[in-house]
């Protein structure tokens, strides 16, 4: 049916507008911080279909050759850009619990939701609204 073709057509366009606009936003986010992206290297959003499903993805592109074997830093991400599981006695939220007792991605999903939670106000609140509200692992 063509009204479904278009109606489709248009949200996946919606949602690639949306997804280049949090890009965008990610971007400002990681300068701000220190992140670096050498010359030749581009990060996007792009629209995809995989598998019979259609949506937007983003990645990161050369957009000029890369000599193999060559010594280039494309993207530098200093340590306050990354949000990692931090050790107990470090945790200012006190949550915190030893390696030892949870799984290391167990212990990750914990600190992504500690930062959600903080909203607008946080310091990954680009990063963490960039994310994808939904993953097909299917096509992974």
């Amino acid at each position: 049916d063509g009204d479904d073709a278009s109606s489709s057509s248009a949200a996946s366009a919606a949602a690639l507008r949306a997804s280049s606009r949090a890009l965008e936003d990610v971007r400002a986010w990681s300068r701000s911080v220190g992140v670096r992206v050498a010359p030749g290297v581009d990060v996007r959003c792009v629209d995809v279909v995989r598998g019979g499903d259609r949506g937007s993805h983003r990645g990161v592109f050369a957009t000029q050759d890369v000599d193999a074997g060559a010594m280039v830093e494309l993207i530098t991400i200093p340590e306050r850009a990354m949000i990692a599981v931090r050790r107990a006695d470090a945790d200012a939220d006190g949550c915190g619990g030893s390696r030892d007792d949870a799984y290391a991605q167990d212990e990750l999903a914990l600190e992504l939701l500690r930062h959600k939670t903080r909203g607008v106000r946080g310091e990954f609140h680009a990063y963490i609204a960039s994310m994808p509200k939904s993953y097909n692992l299917l096509h992974s």
